[in-house]
């Protein structure tokens, strides 16, 4: 009963703020304002940069390969995420442009995601199992990146743009293409985590290496909260090399730290401050919104200790520079 008092007075505190400091605004109509119709659109937007040079030209699109089902720049790329050490980041995309909330990945991508790992890998493991040497290969870590999950990457659709449509695994939803990414994934050592985000929630998932194969073929799935829900938090994720002693294997560290928003807890309708007071009254709203309210986000978007702040060890596929 407490609770619930806290929670009415708040809310009609609220409200009176908003009446009382005259926050809403008519917005004038704009012109230029449309919907993205298709593919090729959403990427060109990438390109306009504001004339004040804030952020990259094409927000890495420009290093995005040309793909046949779009007959245009494609929607995924890879990219080095250090100057001075052997990691590289790959970012697809899993959007199912022929609709759905749930995506997939398009051979095309497919194809070029085994293409990449490749060229980033001395050495790696055939769809047969045995160990290939690729001597014309760089030895990089792999850090992969995507919207959607392993557990809605499940949307094949129904039309044969980029058809055959791969899931996590082929057994996911009827008309999932032979190979899933999770086959994919295993066989490249190089490939030590997946980071997503769309279920809004955090989730930490090991997937360990095929049984009675080298362990450094397990990766690990890192989803973290969006900026919208509960909890609104964001994750900053480090990752460190370990030389091995004696027996024990040079291993790879990542660290994943969950960041909290800077607005206050409890929205002070006497906030001088317009940006911290409507922060602070979108954190609580989440948390209504998730906790308090039925059939809305979820509570348990927070995640166990296991998906919070983690430090998460897996050995080398190489030795990699300190």
């Amino acid at each position: 009963k407490y609770c619930k008092k806290l929670i009415e007075d708040a809310t009609a505190g609220v409200t009176k703020a908003l009446l009382d400091f005259d926050r809403q605004r008519t917005v004038a109509a704009d012109p230029d304002r449309r919907f993205l119709s298709n593919h090729n659109d959403v990427v060109a937007e990438y390109f306009n940069t504001s004339p004040d040079g804030m952020g990259p030209v094409g927000h890495g699109f420009a290093n995005a390969p040309e793909d046949p089902q779009f007959a245009d720049t494609a929607g995924y790329y890879s990219f080095p995420m250090s100057d001075d050490h052997p990691v590289v980041g790959i970012s697809l995309d899993t959007i199912r442009w022929g609709g759905g909330a749930d995506g997939s990945i398009s051979d095309p991508q497919f194809q070029w995601l085994e293409e990449q790992l490749i060229a980033n890998s001395l050495s790696y493991y055939g769809t047969d199992g045995a160990l290939v040497e690729n001597p014309i290969g760089t030895n990089n870590l792999v850090v992969l990146f995507s919207h959607h999950t392993s557990k809605t990457l499940n949307n094949p659709g129904d039309d044969d743009a980029g058809a055959p449509y791969h899931c996590f695994r082929q057994t996911d939803a009827e008309g999932c293409a032979d190979t899933g990414l999770k086959n994919l994934i295993q066989r490249f050592p190089n490939v030590v985590a997946w980071v997503n985000g769309h279920e809004h929630g955090n989730r930490v998932t090991p997937y360990k290496a095929p049984q009675g194969t080298d362990a450094a073929r397990g990766f690990w799935e890192i989803n973290t909260a969006s900026h919208i829900d509960w909890p609104q938090q964001a994750r900053l994720i480090e990752m460190a090399w370990q030389a091995g002693s004696g027996d024990k294997p040079d291993v790879i560290i990542l660290y994943g730290t969950l960041v909290d928003s800077a607005a206050p807890i409890k929205p002070d309708p006497n906030d001088p401050d317009v940006v911290s007071y409507l922060a602070a009254l979108s954190r609580y709203q989440a948390y209504k919104d998730a906790c308090l309210r039925k059939g809305q986000a979820d509570c348990a978007a927070s995640g166990k200790a296991k998906d919070k702040n983690v430090k998460l060890i897996q050995p080398a596929p190489f030795n990699p520079l300190p």
